[in-house]
């Protein structure tokens, strides 16, 4: 086995390299999953909802029941159940989301109860339950509207659905839809182009649908229109908006950066830290290998193959971590991370652990004792990870500069170039051009007006890992 992946292995089966790994991804997606889930999209398992229509057939009637999340998707984590005139029926599964009774009328008018059962965030069960009244008089239910739906693109909750059941199943023939802003008298003019999700079932059609929507919309009444051979259907009102935010990357940055990003800041640099300690430190200090080596190597080939093996651990964590992070984010709210931002958060997270394992290998060759070398790598981790937020703050103070100057924005910023740990600041400011806290609103700001622009990210990034391991690796190979 060649060297490098000898201590690859070595590096990701270490007990402590376990514990912290699995610490990093568990509570990056913890993490996420609180965030997300309390968020104005909701949880899918605590927003399911449901919307039924029916066809008579003979002397029998079927009802036909979707089930959907707070978007408009099917959701398929139940099977319901129908009650009529006592007896219990099963939904058939017709597709995901969708299911069929079949039951012989009895009466003109009949009263159907439809049950089903959902888990909430995964701890307990919520009966639900809805009526569905079938008129003999009517072949078939036609179009059901529903609104309340909420835009994965945006905060608002005017997204409608559309579920039509025709004549013994039928497809809906085409169809004009209209969306907009609902005026008494007149219907709404703007035609939907806007089809998040559309379903087209064997005899069922359910269409989610949500309006193009600017400032302007606030606390107007919308509704849906339905034309369909000539005929007008509805207008189905879908509520008032009174709050509009478009989902950009600069919030989904924020979003990543308050949750994933909160972890990886604390536990990627002791990850690095420790890791350089246990599989290389320790090892140069003491002079003694701890791995055993069947074949010989250089002090410039060992310092690399380790460093290496290293990195790869820390940056596999990483975008790992990242990815779950990513995946909870789309189960909330129905967008990935734009693949830019994925790429800047895992380059600026990886900087952040290879330069910390950087200074661990530098120090490992500048210090004699065991004891000395891991206080000083703990020191290092405080200061920099722990307490440059806190330095920062004290020298603003000490130079009485506002919050607001120019003076205040510049010594941030040089502060967070100054530590491998204000390193993925830099990259959220880059993409939210809001300077403060991860969980704060900020302060607005040019990111470019103050040199954070993507060379410069890139150039510090390289030279906060290429510094301290040139030097080591000079030293290992020239002096020890």
């Amino acid at each position: 086995m060649r060297p490098v992946f000898y201590e690859i292995k070595r590096s990701i089966t270490s007990k402590f390299s376990i514990v912290i790994i699995i610490a990093i991804i568990g509570l990056s997606a913890l993490v996420s999953y609180e965030v997300d889930a309390s968020s104005i999209s909701g949880t899918s398992s605590a927003s399911v909802s449901d919307i039924s229509g029916y066809y008579i057939h003979g002397g029998n009637v079927t009802v036909v029941t979707f089930l959907y999340n707070e978007h408009g998707d099917p959701y398929t984590g139940s099977v319901p159940t129908l009650i009529a005139n006592g007896t219990n029926y099963t939904g058939k599964e017709v597709s995901p989301g969708i299911y069929q009774f079949t039951i012989t009328m009895k009466q003109p008018l009949v009263t159907f109860y439809v049950n089903y059962t959902i888990n909430k965030f995964g701890f307990r069960s919520v009966e639900q339950s809805s009526i569905v009244t079938v008129n003999s008089r009517s072949p078939y239910s036609g179009y059901e509207v529903v609104g309340g739906l909420q835009n994965p693109r945006n905060s608002s909750s005017l997204g409608a659905l559309i579920f039509y059941v025709g004549p013994n199943g039928n497809t809906s023939p085409p169809a004009t839809i209209y969306l907009g802003h609902y005026s008494p008298g007149s219907p709404p003019l703007d035609v939907i182009k806007d089809h998040i999700a559309e379903y087209n079932y064997s005899g069922f059609t359910a269409v989610a649908l949500f309006p193009s929507l600017n400032a302007s919309s606030l606390e107007k009444i919308n509704a849906v229109m339905i034309v369909q051979n000539n005929v007008s259907f509805g207008p189905y009102f879908v509520g008032t908006m009174s709050v509009f935010t478009p989902l950009t990357t600069s919030s989904i940055a924020s979003n990543i950066f308050s949750t994933v990003g909160a972890i990886l800041t604390l536990f990627i640099p002791l990850l690095a830290i420790f890791m350089g300690y246990l599989t290389y430190g320790k090892d140069r200090v003491t002079g003694v290998l701890e791995s055993v080596i069947k074949r010989p190597i250089t002090k410039g080939g060992l310092i690399r193959s380790r460093f290496l093996s290293n990195s790869v651990v820390i940056v596999s964590s990483i975008v790992v971590a990242v990815a779950v992070s990513d995946f909870i984010f789309h189960r909330y709210n129905n967008v990935y991370i734009p693949i830019s931002l994925f790429l800047y958060i895992a380059w600026a997270y990886s900087i952040m652990g290879v330069s910390f394992l950087a200074i661990s290998y530098l120090f490992s060759h500048v210090l004699r004792s065991l004891g000395a070398l891991l206080g000083l790598l703990i020191g290092i981790f405080i200061v920099f990870d722990l307490f440059w937020s806190v330095l920062f703050d004290v020298v603003a103070s000490a130079l009485s500069l506002s919050s607001t100057s120019a003076a205040y924005v510049s010594t941030y910023v040089l502060f967070d170039y100054s530590s491998p740990a204000g390193y993925a600041s830099l990259i959220q400011l880059f993409f939210t051009e809001k300077m403060g806290s991860i969980f704060s609103a900020g302060q607005s700001i040019n990111p470019a007006a103050f040199g954070v622009t993507p060379l410069l990210i890139v150039i510090a990034g390289i030279l906060w890992v290429a510094v301290p391991f040139t030097i080591a690796h000079i030293l290992a190979s020239k002096r020890d």
